[in-house]
């Protein structure tokens, strides 16, 4: 028997930053019939081989996923790579899905394309003064289970306001049939907002960033005869325009503080409802006045470039080889010239803007 993973997964359509801080984020509602048609696309892995050596850019150690004490960083830039394939998620209209007569009190889904192939799942929502409601998914692809899921309960998954530190709780049902026989789904989840900082995301850039640990548990049961218990730790981070820019699950409970045993990480690279407009903190960054430039100066090694579109600060890394992933931060600096020891091995350079 399969859990569904569309139990967890959700683009969220619309955040935008309150009171100008950078670890305080509100869910908007009111907006949500006018964006059909929006969509995120990102990179999907589920090769855990590859996802473990990704996770070395989250910084934080070796893929460590531990809440920091202070405003983090969070590198997922590089570009897609071999193992990972495109998923494109979109806000449709219920009625154009494919059985939209068991959620007909939800006024949005969104809907699952892994290219080059056709939509493959949806999942329904009814926002709510106390956040969004999620309703149920429908599933081409389930296996051995059914393809929709109503939800027995209200189901609020992320709450209308959410900072650092605020936690809620969720439960939901449901019955279905598994090879013929009527089995009963128990979901749990503890969700806590543990950290915020600055999330780098491949082709967009630097964002502001609030992440989501959900501590899940999926219980399946035969007459009360325990089947099957899947816990998972699912953590996401929230972007204000942006959404759900990356996502986590690992199919085991988390408790060393790394992620060997992720089962799917996504990587936002694009969205076609996201634009920069206003300048603001989530704008994404750019060199657009020039390049980084390098010269030896008194055995030490000068740094300088031109002031990034939308940034007020700077990360400087550096890497022995281009094709490396794990990039080594060197340290932070407001202005636009950094000065390091001359090295005795090659070694290159790169400047990330941050807002």
């Amino acid at each position: 028997m399969k859990i569904p993973l569309s139990i967890c997964c959700g683009l969220l359509l619309e955040l935008a930053a309150t009171a100008g801080t950078t670890n305080q984020f509100a869910f908007l509602t009111s907006t949500l019939p006018s964006q059909f048609g929006a969509s995120n696309r990102y990179y999907f892995s589920k090769n855990n081989a590859y996802v473990a050596s990704m996770l070395t850019l989250a910084t934080n150690g070796n893929g460590g996923i531990n809440p920091p004490t202070t405003s983090q960083i969070w590198d997922f830039s590089a570009l897609q790579q071999a193992s990972e394939t495109i998923l494109d998620t979109a806000i449709v209209d219920p009625a154009g899905t494919p059985d939209p007569s068991d959620f007909g009190n939800a006024i949005y889904a969104e809907q699952d394309t892994f290219e080059p192939a056709a939509a493959s799942a949806w999942r329904y929502y009814g926002p709510n003064d106390l956040g969004r409601l999620y309703r149920g998914f429908y599933e081409y692809l389930a296996v051995n289970a059914d393809n929709n899921v109503i939800f027995d309960q209200t189901n609020i998954d992320i709450p209308a306001r959410v900072v650092l530190g605020t936690t809620w709780e969720r439960t939901v049902t449901w019955g279905g049939l598994a090879v013929g026989d009527p089995v009963e789904y128990v979901f749990t989840a503890t969700n806590k907002a543990d950290a915020f900082g600055t999330l780098i995301l491949p082709v967009i850039g630097a964002v502001s960033a609030l992440r989501v640990h959900e501590a899940q548990d999926t219980k399946a049961s035969y007459y009360g005869i325990l089947l099957e218990d899947a816990p998972c730790d699912y953590y996401y981070w929230l972007v204000p325009n942006l959404g759900l820019a990356v996502e986590i699950l690992q199919n085991r409970p988390d408790t060393s503080g790394t992620l060997t045993g992720v089962n799917f990480v996504q990587r936002l690279f694009n969205s076609n409802y996201y634009t920069n407009t206003n300048g603001g903190t989530n704008s994404p960054i750019s060199n657009t006045n020039g390049n980084l430039h390098i010269k030896l100066q008194n055995q030490s090694v000068y740094l300088y470039w031109t002031p990034f579109t939308n940034s007020t600060s700077y990360q400087v890394q550096t890497n022995g080889s281009l094709s490396g992933t794990n990039w080594h931060v060197l340290g932070l600096t407001s202005n636009t010239n950094w000065l390091d020891s001359l090295p005795t091995t090659k070694r290159f350079y790169r400047v990330v803007g941050l807002p």
